[in-house]
C-alpha cells in the first residue's frame, strides 16, 4: 500500500503499476482471486498506458503465478510464455528469466514440458543472468530433469540446488541481508 501511495504523492505511475503488482501478487498467493484480478488488470491498463515493458513482464509472472494456485496449469503456462516471447509486450531480456521456475511447473502439470524445454533450450548460458534468475532455474529443475519420474528424487538429488542455498551463498549481497528489501523500497 506504501508503494502505491507514494508513487501516487510523487506522480509516478510507472512506479504504482510495479506497486500494484507486487500487491496483486501477494493477493494472489493468499488465495484473493478477486483482489489479484483486480490489482493485476488496474496495472495491466497502466503500464499500458504507459509503454512499462517492465511492469507488464511483471503482469504476466503474476497472472501465472495466480493461476496455478488455482490450479488453472494451462492458462499459467499461456501467460507466463509471452514474457519469452520477444515480439509480445511483456518481454524483457532480464526479467522474463524471472518466471523461468514458476513456468516450469505450469508445464509440468499441464503435461506440456516440452514447451518450457524449448524456452530453456534458447537462453544464453553465457548471457545476463541474476540472482532471481538463478534462482527460478534452480526451482525449475526438479520440473525440467529428463526421465525424473518422482520430483521429490529429483529435489532430493545432490545435482538440485535449493534456493536457500543459492542465497546462502552470496554473503555479499546486501539485498539479501536483514532489512535489505525495505531499504530498497525507501530509495525510489
Amino acid at each position: 500500500d506504501e508503494g502505491v501511495r507514494l508513487s501516487q504523492e510523487m506522480h509516478l505511475p510507472h512506479r504504482e503499476s510495479g506497486a500494484m503488482i507486487g500487491q496483486a501478487m501477494i493477493a494472489a498467493t493468499r488465495g484473493d482471486d478477486a483482489g489479484a484480478r483486480r490489482l493485476i488488470a488496474d496495472a495491466e491498463a497502466m503500464a499500458m498506458t504507459r509503454g512499462a515493458q517492465d511492469v507488464l513482464t511483471g503482469v504476466q509472472l503474476t497472472r501465472g503465478v495466480h493461476l496455478i494456485s488455482l490450479g488453472r496449469h494451462d492458462e499459467a503456462l499461456s501467460a507466463l510464455k509471452r514474457a519469452f516471447d520477444p515480439s509480445d509486450l511483456s518481454f524483457h531480456p532480464v526479467q522474463s528469466h524471472w518466471a523461468l521456475g514458476d513456468l516450469a511447473e505450469a508445464g509440468y502439470h499441464s503435461g506440456r514440458i516440452s514447451e518450457v524445454t524449448d524456452i530453456f533450450d534458447r537462453i544464453d548460458p553465457d548471457g545476463v543472468s541474476t540472482p532471481w534468475q538463478k534462482m527460478a532455474e534452480q526451482y525449475a529443475r526438479p520440473f525440467v530433469a529428463s526421465g525424473a519420474d518422482n520430483i521429490e528424487a529429483a529435489v532430493q538429488s545432490r545435482h538440485v540446488q535449493r534456493p536457500s542455498r543459492i542465497l546462502a551463498a552470496r554473503p555479499g549481497d546486501q539485498s539479501f541481508g536483514p532489512g535489505g528489501h525495505r531499504w530498497r523500497l525507501r530509495q525510489w
